[in-house]
């Protein structure tokens, strides 16, 4: 993983030689403020303060500043076209570079660069001629002259020519990229070239604080030294305090020892799990390293050598996403894609609770999924049909089932299915999630790659969504039959059954199952079928009959069995309290969370759609349980919160089914169900503990009452404030009440919880698989869209999340007689207004315009250089601002009927947006401005679930003919366009650039769908 440093040159080199220089680089810059009224395009986006370099071998590292702060310098100023340059002549080396020059005949210079999260270090730490070639380098989309990308890290490609066999020519790609360049070191001619070892993905998305903390399991004795405010103006402390900023700015050169201790913890895993021969130096992406432990126990498992990677690729490949990919003309190619998790509004027009809430998660969801996952090595039978044919005649899901439910095995097939065209369901569901796939397949992401992308759209994932009315491509495995038998009424099972049509399916047939790998080898060795087509022409009646016979042998392994259990075995080791243990403890648990991902990703040859599309559709079975039998107001693919004082039950001598408890909060009062406190109890209140006092013991509440309350008190709970239950029982003796704090609320509830669901869907095999984690409990909350929320207790804030939106706090924007005007940053526009939806839905006031920051990435700068940066001197790495403002009004808050429908409303949204800055909020409007968000909420969800086209049409006649009179622009619609104006002026964008908001997608992974924006800190 980290080569040796370089050494002295006194005896001569071979020209095949490669000399390797690992160097840690990092920079500090800052960003000056401009004029928005007085844009400048030429004026510097950001100046780099100083450089930082350490080679590997060396105990400390040194600092040079950037000639951008020459004015202010303490430091050697790097005068080279690579400051790496400079630190090797201030090491002891002589070093001269002379750029336009190559000689093949010369042994090779490799500098490896070193860092976390070198995108921001890029265009810094070279300059002159070397930093536009590298600038071409990130701007080049052609591997063979070399490129440099960021998808996880920053990382350096080139695909070379070699000679291959038979006088053809083979491609062989190479990490690092080599300029027009030749170097002299120490008297000795080189040819250069180089390398990014860039740490930012070696523990998923993580900071360098918590990189070097997990790794290391110590706290960096150098990050400490400066405050936030320190941290956003580095000029003043570069000046203002010289030995804190020198010694934070070299705490960023010691990435290398965490990542050695890394590699050791690696080796010491494969050891642990028998497969030390197997080990590598480990891939920096936390998926690929988990990916190859569970290669090697896969290779281990069937007996193979490290050597016999190959033989088990060739195994597993018709089973991975990339290999679906390729059925381009078939509808097979629906199956190369995972579903992500359920992402719902359950009650939509409920928006804002001042109750009891309990925040209940699957505990350990997709990882706990596995255990019970069986993952199969070999081909499987795949029902495929021309893509683009319009006489394909699908089976219906019920006659599949007919036809092979005996060859289907539980967690290891899977079907792609969708109402008929033009028809609409009579008995509507919310249990299905549809897919309009994008309109090229490669594009098809899953929800691991999603943590790449900057924004979402259509394009790239397509759309994923439930429709009450049509069913298009949704995922049907086991547990989805499973609920169709045992919780739909019998009507519409028979509906779903007879008009859910397959499109595609892939399985691995029982009656194939090979009993050990010897075997499954020897089957497949003697195998001996046929692939037959026959044509019989006849005119108007040609038919091409097709007879295959792939050999579909396939072998079991249990997930759990296989790496799962294990990785739980190892992590039970190691206490996530003593701080020695805790960085292995957060090792094996952030494995156990990859390991599915692995399953989803197009990108690794132990991926498999199969097993990957049944992890997520199991928890997205019990998600829609939990949502169902809880009452659940949002459901974000692990959890939900909701009401324990509320939860639905069935009403005697009946059942819940899907159609009970369909758009159930339109039912409260009805005689589909019962809403009841959860457990049987009367009632459940709740009280606020402070700052961690303990519980008092209480007897009788009066001399002569048969009332009593037990209080069990656990001592002193955590330190803040915590809600603990009072549970209100009813009995022949009186009313009975007990007391419980805040842990033993949650350890109370979380039975409780199971219990509930396994009572009113007794045969939804899902719930016996999981269990239940109450986050915390909360007495507040607000709720919008699919994913927004905050959570209170008494009146302070505990939880806020809000999707595409950053928590960090931004500048508002005023116009003034023509002139903006910026705040200072103190604005978070998502707090702002979940607090007020919290606090008053019925008056919010309007939002306002602010600056969001964001780092400019290499992807959006390569891919948007024409339109919006080839005239700024903004370079990936760099910080810049866009002018945003939030609209309360989101359609994701709906469940719609039909995809027509969505897309219409969608449209029609837009439409408003372009024309007036906001949309439907317009219509709801109080006289004092501010927008009555909890009747628009209401007006709208009846609208669409009444199937209303788009807004206008649930109007009169004559608001319709002069609908464009109704219409309201926003107030600062004008700020925000003026706004934008400028800021593509400062950019020196092409005219009417128009900047793609972040638009919300449903289902992702837990732990990343209801997170804030994350960029890393350096």
């Amino acid at each position: 993983m980290c080569r040796e440093p370089i050494h002295d040159f006194s005896e001569p080199l071979n020209p095949k030689t490669v000399i390797y220089f690992p160097v840690e680089a990092d920079t500090e810059f800052y960003h000056p403020g401009g004029d928005i009224n007085n844009p400048d395009p030429n004026r510097p986006i950001t100046k780099t303060l100083t450089c930082q370099f350490r080679a590997k071998a060396e105990p400390t590292g040194l600092i040079f500043s950037h000639s951008d702060s020459s004015e202010i310098a303490r430091h050697p100023i790097m005068e080279r076209q690579f400051g790496v340059f400079d630190y090797m002549a201030a090491i002891g080396h002589s070093v001269n570079f002379h750029w336009g020059e190559h000689n093949y005949n010369l042994p090779t210079l490799e500098v490896m660069i070193y860092g976390f999260f070198l995108t921001a270090e890029i265009g810094r730490i070279f300059q002159g001629q070397l930093l536009d070639w590298v600038l071409e380098r990130l701007r080049c989309k052609k591997p063979r002259d070399g490129i440099i990308e960021m998808k996880r890290r920053l990382q350096a490609r080139t695909e070379l020519l070699i000679p291959g066999k038979n006088g053809k020519t083979d491609i062989r790609g190479v990490d690092w990229i080599k300029p027009p360049a030749i170097i002299e070191v120490d008297g000795q001619l080189f040819d250069i070239r180089f390398s990014f070892i860039d740490v930012c993905a070696v523990l998923g998305k993580s900071n360098y604080d918590s990189y070097y903390r997990s790794l290391t399991g110590e706290q960096h004795p150098l990050k400490n030294l400066l405050t936030q405010d320190d941290k956003s103006q580095m000029n003043v402390t570069y000046v203002e305090k010289p030995h804190e900023f020198d010694l934070y700015s070299l705490g960023d050169t010691y990435v290398i020892p965490p990542l050695e201790a890394y590699e050791q913890r690696t080796r010491e895993k494969f050891r642990a799990f028998g497969v030390e021969k197997h080990f590598q130096t480990p891939p920096l992406t936390l998926g690929s390293a988990t990916a190859k432990l569970k290669e090697a126990l896969l290779l281990k498992h069937c007996g193979l050598d490290p050597k016999d990677k190959k033989e088990l690729h060739k195994y597993l490949e018709e089973g991975t996403a990339a290999h679906f990919k390729t059925h381009k003309q078939y509808t097979s190619v629906l199956n190369g894609k995972v579903d992500g998790g359920r992402c719902r509004n359950n009650r939509p027009t409920v928006v804002a609770v001042n109750s009891l809430i309990a925040d209940a998660d699957i505990q350990g969801c997709y990882g706990k999924s596995q255990k019970y996952q069986d993952y199969p090595i070999g081909k499987p039978v795949v029902i495929k049909y021309p893509i683009k044919s319009t006489i394909n005649e699908y089976m219906t899901l019920g006659k599949f089932l007919r036809k092979y439910g005996k060859e289907l095995e539980y967690g290891l097939w899977q079907a792609r299915v969708s109402t008929p065209p033009n028809y609409q369901l009579k008995y509507p569901q919310n249990f299905l999630m549809s897919w309009k796939p994008p309109k090229d397949m490669n594009k098809v992401f899953t929800d691991t790659d999603m943590q790449e992308i900057e924004w979402f759209t259509e394009d790239n994932v397509g759309v994923c969504k439930i429709f009450t009315h049509q069913v298009d491509n949704a995922i049907v495995t086991s547990d989805t039959i499973n609920l169709i038998e045992t919780v739909c009424s019998p009507r519409q099972r028979k509906e779903l059954l007879d008009n859910l049509l397959v499109k595609t399916a892939a399985f691995y047939p029982k009656t194939e199952e090979c009993q050990s790998f010897e075997e499954f080898v020897n089957r497949r060795a003697t195998h001996n079928g046929r692939n037959q087509v026959e044509v019989k022409v006849k005119r108007k009646k040609t038919k091409i009959t097709e007879e295959f016979q792939e050999c579909h042998a396939w072998l079991r392994v249990n997930e759990g069995d296989l790496i799962i259990n294990d990785l739980l075995a190892e992590r039970k080791k190691y206490s996530k309290r003593i701080a020695s243990e805790k960085p292995y403890n957060e090792m094996y648990k952030r494995d156990i969370n990859t390991t599915a991902g692995n399953s989803m990703s197009p990108y690794f040859a132990i991926g498999n759609v199969v097993v990957g599309n049944n992890i997520t559709n199991r928890a997205r079975m019990m998600a829609w349980c939990m949502e169902a039998g809880l009452h659940g107001f949002q459901t974000i693919t692990d959890g939900c919160a909701f009401e324990p004082n509320r939860v639905v039950y069935a009403k005697s001598k009946q059942k819940l089914t899907t159609e009970s408890v369909y758009n159930g909060y339109t039912k409260e009062s009805s005689s589909s169900f019962k809403i009841n406190a959860i457990g049987g109890f009367k009632q459940i209140e709740h009280f606020i503990n402070w700052n961690g006092n303990p519980l008092i013991h209480t007897a009788l509440l009066g001399e002569n009452s048969t009332s009593q309350l037990t209080l069990y008190a656990l001592g002193e709970i955590a330190k803040g404030l915590k809600i603990g239950l009072k549970l209100i029982e009813e009995s022949e003796t009186g009313i009975k009440t007990v007391g419980l704090n805040n842990e033993r609320a949650r350890q109370w509830l979380e039975t409780q919880i199971k219990e509930h669901l396994k009572q009113q869907f007794p045969r939804m095999k899902v719930i016996d698989l999981y269990d239940i984690e109450i986050k915390d409990l909360f007495d507040g909350g607000a709720f919008h869209a699919t994913a927004n929320y905050n959570l209170w207790i008494g009146d302070k804030l505990e939880v806020e999340r809000m999707r595409s939106y950053k928590s960090r706090p931004a500048k508002t924007v005023q116009q003034d007689e023509g002139k903006l005007l910026l705040s200072e940053p103190k604005y978070v526009a998502s707090r702002e207004f979940l607090t007020s939806l919290y606090q008053h839905p019925n008056s919010i006031p309007p939002t306002k315009v602010y600056m969001e920051e964001k780092i400019l990435k290499p992807g959006e700068w390569k891919n948007n250089w024409e339109s919006s940066w080839q005239n700024s001197t903004a370079f990936p790495g760099c910080t810049v601002e866009s002018a945003r403002i939030l609209r309360p009004c989101n359609l994701n808050q709906f469940t719609f009927q039909t995809f027509e429908q969505w897309q219409s409303w969608n449209r029609e949204q837009k439409k408003l947006i372009e024309d007036c800055g906001h949309s439907y909020e317009m219509f709801f409007l109080n006289p004092d401005g501010t927008l009555n968000f909890q009747q628009m909420v209401i007006e709208l969800d009846e609208a669409i679930r009444n199937g209303a086209k788009n807004f206008k049409s649930t109007l009169s006649a004559e608001q319709r003919n002069h609908f464009n009179r109704l219409k309201q622009e926003h107030q600062e619609h004008h700020t925000l366009k003026k706004t934008r104006e400028q800021l593509n002026y400062q950019y020196g964008r092409i005219p009417n650039y128009l900047e793609v908001e972040p638009m919300p997608v449903e289902g992702s992974v837990p732990g990343q769908d209801n997170a804030h924006s994350i960029e890393p800190e350096y």
